[in-house]
């Protein structure tokens, strides 16, 4: 199993309105008085078709001292959005998160909102 990235931080409902510069150098004098945040590290991801921030982003902390007294900010105000904070984990414990939780359910065979299983089902009984 995959360990979260215990330096890095999530950052959520983030504006989405802002030049991504400004976002970044905002977030990092929010968070500089938490420990030594990575400058070259501030990931504010955007939508490849229209350009526009996502939302979130990851900050990275030198220590999980730093990340630990980011998470104490969860709930502050940016640009009049609270912003909600938390340990940042890879993709593979995310996915497996989700498949333990019951969130992720595979569709089958469905096309249209119509189930063919069900159909297959029906003509054979015909």
């Amino acid at each position: 199993m995959a360990k979260p990235l215990i330096s890095k931080v999530f950052i959520g409902n983030l504006p989405t309105n802002f030049h991504s510069e400004r976002l970044a150098a905002d977030l990092v004098v929010a968070f500089r008085q938490c420990g030594y945040l990575y400058r070259e590290d501030v990931q504010l991801p955007r939508d490849p078709e229209t350009g526009r921030m996502k939302g979130f982003g990851f900050l990275s902390f030198e220590t999980m001292k730093a990340a630990n007294n980011a998470l104490a900010l969860d709930g502050f105000e940016l640009h009049g959005r609270e912003i909600r904070i938390s340990l940042a984990k890879d993709k593979e414990t995310r996915r497996q998160e989700r498949r333990s939780s019951g969130g992720y359910r595979g569709r089958g065979r469905q096309s249209s909102g119509r189930n063919y299983n069900n159909r297959d089902r029906q003509t054979e009984r015909a």
